[in-house]
C-alpha cells in the first residue's frame, strides 16, 4: 500500500498566506478621529449629517476655517447648506460667509432654505444676503415675481416689485426682488444709474436704479434679476398719458444675470 507524504508547511508560509488573505480584504479603516477633514466630511455628506459634523469643530477651528474651502468639500448643495447653518453656533459671519460660498458653486436653487432660521433674521441687514437672494433666484431662471412672493409667504422681507409699489405712502425703503432688462446706463448726480424695465404681473414696469458703482457690462438689452431697496417714485416729463411718468427709483444692492432653465 501506498503512503502518502505530508511536507510539514514552514511558520513563515503560514504567515505569508495570513497576510496576503488580508491584503485582498482591503485596507483597515483609519478611525475617524485620524482621517483629514476633507474625508471627514465626505463621509458625512454621504451619511447625510453634514451639520452634526460641522457642530463637532470647535470654536477656535470655525475662526480659522476658510469658508469657500470648506464649502467645496460638500458636493450637494442642500449638505453644504446644513454645515453652514451648524457653524452660526460659533460664528455667524463665518456661517454667512460659507452660505455664500456655497452659492458661489453654482445649482444652487433652495430658495425657501433662505427664508428659515436663522437666515431669515439678517436678510435686510446682511452685507451678503442680497447677493445670495440674486444669485438663487437667477439660478432657478429668475422667475423675480413667483419667488419674491414666495419669500414673502414664507416670512422673508422681501416683496414683487409691483406689489411692494401698490402699498402707497409704505413703499419707501422696502425690499424688493425683480427681474428687468436694461435700457440704458447713465450717470445722475454722480452716481451711475440704470434704466431698466421690469416684468411686472401686469405688464412692463419703468424703473430706476442707482448703482454703487458703474458696471461696464451693463449694457442695454441685458436682463438681470435684482435686489435693491425702494427710494420711491420720481416723475418724468413727457411719456405718461398725462404728460408725465412715474417711474420707481430703487437702489441696487445686487444683481444676478438669470440662468436659461427654470426651476418650480
Amino acid at each position: 500500500m501506498a503512503t502518502s507524504f505530508r511536507h510539514p508547511r514552514p511558520q513563515w508560509l503560514g504567515a505569508c498566506l495570513a497576510a496576503w488573505i488580508a491584503g485582498c480584504a482591503g485596507p483597515r479603516a483609519r478611525p475617524a478621529e485620524s482621517r483629514p477633514a476633507a474625508e471627514a466630511t465626505v463621509d458625512a455628506e454621504q451619511h447625510g449629517d453634514a451639520a452634526a459634523w460641522s457642530s463637532g469643530l470647535t470654536d477656535a477651528e470655525v475662526r480659522a476655517l476658510d469658508p469657500r474651502v470648506f464649502a467645496g468639500r460638500f458636493h450637494r448643495p442642500i449638505f453644504c447648506a446644513q454645515a453652514a447653518r451648524a457653524l452660526n453656533r460659533a460664528s455667524r459671519d463665518k456661517a454667512w460667509a460659507t452660505l455664500a460660498a456655497c452659492v458661489d458653486k453654482g445649482n444652487f436653487t433652495l430658495l425657501d432654505l433662505l427664508a428659515d432660521a436663522p437666515w431669515r433674521e439678517e436678510l435686510p441687514w446682511r452685507p451678503e444676503a442680497a447677493a445670495i437672494i440674486a444669485r438663487v433666484v437667477a439660478a432657478r431662471g429668475g422667475d423675480a415675481v413667483a419667488d419674491a412672493a414666495r419669500l414673502e409667504s414664507l416670512g422673508a422681507p422681501f416683496a414683487p416689485l409691483e406689489a411692494a409699489l401698490g402699498q402707497g405712502g409704505q413703499t419707501a425703503g422696502r425690499l424688493v426682488l425683480l427681474r428687468a432688462e436694461v435700457a440704458a446706463s447713465d450717470v445722475e448726480e454722480g452716481w451711475p444709474v440704470l434704466r431698466l424695465t421690469a416684468k411686472g404681473k401686469d405688464g412692463p414696469v419703468p424703473v430706476l436704479g442707482r448703482l454703487r458703482e458703474a458696471d461696464p457690462h451693463l449694457e442695454p438689452g441685458r436682463e438681470l434679476v435684482l435686489v435693491g431697496r425702494l427710494e420711491g417714485r420720481v416723475a418724468l416729463g413727457g411719456a405718461g398719458a398725462h404728460g408725465v411718468e412715474a417711474i420707481a427709483v430703487l437702489n441696487v444692492m445686487s444683481y444676478a444675470e438669470p440662468a436659461a432653465a427654470v426651476v418650480e
